[in-house]
């Protein structure tokens, strides 16, 4: 079919509707094509999520094998040595609009803390929080 039947036959095919009516059944097929888009790329997306943490190392391996043998992709993360007492508190908003989201959960633990001990041992993070005990209301 050449282009100018094609167009000839696009041409006897919108003739019953008007102008407006065409503007919004080409801006709903637009809106449905983007939502089939974007959904099928969020069925895409990965899911990552924490699968465990804080296992002994055969308790490590146990799992490592058994992730291995159902041939499921896996990452292993040390994470590496983090001080929370080295992070400097946020910059002061001076008004809502300057403030950020986030950042604040560090700060807040040490204003509502007695103490923050922090070591790195064996290869793992050590965070102890002191708390005065208080006498009853």
């Amino acid at each position: 079919m050449d282009p100018e039947q094609l167009a000839a036959k696009l041409r006897n095919l919108t003739a019953p509707f008007t102008s407006g009516q065409l503007v919004t059944l080409a801006l709903t097929f637009v809106v449905v094509i983007s939502v089939v888009i974007a959904s099928a790329m969020w069925l895409q997306k990965p899911t990552y999520r924490l699968l465990q943490s804080d296992l002994d190392s055969e308790t490590m391996g146990q799992v490592v094998a058994r992730l291995k043998s159902l041939k499921v992709p896996y990452e292993l993360d040390e994470g590496g040595e983090f001080d929370p007492r080295q992070v400097p508190d946020p910059p002061r908003p001076t008004s809502v609009q300057d403030a950020r989201i986030g950042g604040w959960g560090i700060p807040i633990v040490r204003h509502f803390s007695d103490g923050v001990r922090y070591r790195h041992e064996d290869g793992r993070n050590c965070l102890t929080l002191l708390f005065r005990p208080t006498a009853p209301p």
